[in-house]
């Protein structure tokens, strides 16, 4: 919005600010979420003359606006400068988790009044100049395309508030952070249309299959290089080193140093092992060229917590997709939650022990590692019967009529390069399961790749680099992360049921 050109007889929404109805244990009346609310002043009230009563829709009180926040908000209500209303949000943020805390939107209008609040002018004194400051901050954010730089800019300005301000100045700070989320709902939508439309843009090979499961190869119409160097290589090639995130350590977190002078590509369900216990990597992630980095991990070695090494190595195989499945959706419950992104580990060991009671395989630590060794000779036969096609970038993997999962990269390198260790942990599944005297259509495979379109959304801030998608849906589950309009690594799996 062009706040300079803004007529002064119009009333224009200003924005958008979040914070609490406060003493409503003192009130009778509640608010229910999604619900509009009044705001009244109450100059009269004798514990607060800058009070502003927040009514619900029925005009019943159920509180009032917090107090510092009414400071400086009530003389701009007094002066005609703005006027307020709002509602409760139909879904409680994160931050009022408290009881009985119930948030509430302000949705803030700019009167004809109040339009010099965003006009350039001289400054007569510290108090107008230091409006002036965040007054070309405010109306300058909307031009950025980068919500980040938004909080940042918030970050540095918030420390303002606890100087004497004017309060115009107190509501262009407190209506900036709001800036920053619209501009990164304008981002989801853009990145939800990339995706979708360059899923659009895959072509289905003809599958590859045995008495278990099939194959189906996907290809890129134009298919690229990556500009990213895979963790794997990276550790192969001193490039990276991935340690224990303290000499304690930490089982849900490791630290990965970058040396490398290109991002560094962390596929989902890639194995370290070392150090003191073997982990699996919870979501993908691009790492900053020679960023020190937290990655988000699983323990897939239960009864082990002592170094075998100073650092971690990739293992020889993946996690198989019926981990991965329940270990993304637990990681994608954790990030709603709490905005954490770990499993439930407990969930991830039950896994992890079931599939070494399917093959009957006793481990000292309980470690995924020697259920793959037990079953070695199997998963070496499941790789001669298959070959990845020449510039395959992504397959789907179904076993009978059902879609098991699928993998897509951005490149047919990248495939190329992790193919050995992801067809061993799918091979791995399949040994687990029974035989098939069915197959799964073309159709099937084209449905999964329309349900995952259908049901992707925007998580954000992405763990690194990039934008991260979550898929969510009855009985289908997955991640992805673009970057650069491309998809670097697209997971999804069909749940067990």
């Amino acid at each position: 919005m062009n706040w300079e050109a803004l007529g002064c007889a119009k009333t224009q929404i200003l924005g958008e600010i979040e914070t609490e109805i406060a003493g409503q244990r003192y009130q009778e009346a509640w608010a229910e979420p999604g619900e509009r609310v009044n705001l009244e002043r109450e100059p009269e009230n004798v514990r607060d003359r800058k009070a502003i009563r927040v009514e619900n829709g029925r005009f019943e009180p159920v509180g009032y606006l917090p107090r510092k926040m009414c400071r400086w908000l009530a003389p701009l209500i007094d002066a005609g400068k703005i006027r307020l209303d709002g509602y409760v949000p139909a879904r409680r943020p994160r931050e009022f988790d408290r009881p009985r805390t119930l948030p509430l939107t302000l949705i803030v209008y700019l009167t004809g009044e109040g339009q010099g609040l965003l006009r350039k002018r001289e400054a007569q004194s510290a108090e107008e100049a230091l409006h002036q400051l965040v007054r070309a901050a405010f109306v300058d954010a909307e031009t950025y395309s980068d919500a980040e730089i938004v909080r940042q800019v918030d970050e540095r300005l918030r420390p303002l508030a606890r100087k004497e301000l004017l309060p115009e100045t107190h509501l262009l700070l407190n209506l900036l952070p709001r800036v920053a989320q619209e501009l990164e709902f304008a981002r989801s939508i853009c990145v939800l249309g990339e995706f979708r439309q360059t899923l659009a843009d895959i072509s289905i090979g003809e599958p590859q299959s045995n008495d278990r499961v099939s194959i189906f190869p996907l290809f890129w119409p134009e298919p690229s290089a990556p500009d990213y160097c895979l963790l794997s290589q990276a550790i192969s090639e001193n490039l990276a080193v991935v340690e224990e995130a303290s000499e304690n350590g930490d089982v849900p977190s490791l630290r990965l140093t970058s040396r490398c002078d290109r991002p560094i590509l962390v596929p989902e369900g890639e194995i370290l092992v070392g150090a003191k216990q073997n982990r699996v990597v919870n979501v993908t992630v691009l790492v900053a060229p020679f960023a020190k980095f937290s990655l988000p991990v699983s323990c897939v070695e239960q009864g082990r917590w002592r170094y075998k090494s100073r650092a971690f190595a990739s293992a020889a195989c993946c996690a198989p997709p019926s981990l991965r499945s329940k270990k993304t959706r637990s990681v994608q419950r954790s990030r709603e939650l709490t905005g954490s992104l770990e499993s439930d580990q407990g969930e991830v060991w039950e896994e992890v022990a079931e599939g070494l009671r399917s093959f009957g395989v006793h481990s000292h630590t309980r470690s995924l590692a020697d259920g793959f060794a037990a079953v070695e000779e199997e998963l070496q036969a499941y790789r001669a019967e298959f070959s990845l096609p020449e510039h395959a970038a992504g397959v789907v993997v179904t076993s009978g009529r059902k879609i098991i999962g699928m993998e897509l990269f951005d490149s047919p390198e990248t495939l190329s390069a992790v193919w050995d260790r992801l067809s061993r942990a799918y091979f791995f599944d399949a040994l687990r399961g029974r035989k098939q005297d069915c197959r799964a259509s073309r159709s099937t495979v084209e449905q999964f790749l329309a349900r995952i379109a259908d049901h992707a959304r925007r998580r954000f801030p992405a763990a690194g680099m990039g934008d991260e998608l979550e898929i969510a849906a009855d009985g289908v589950v997955g991640a992805a992360l673009l970057h650069c309009g491309r998809i670097c690594h697209l997971a999804a799996f069909s749940e067990q049921t």
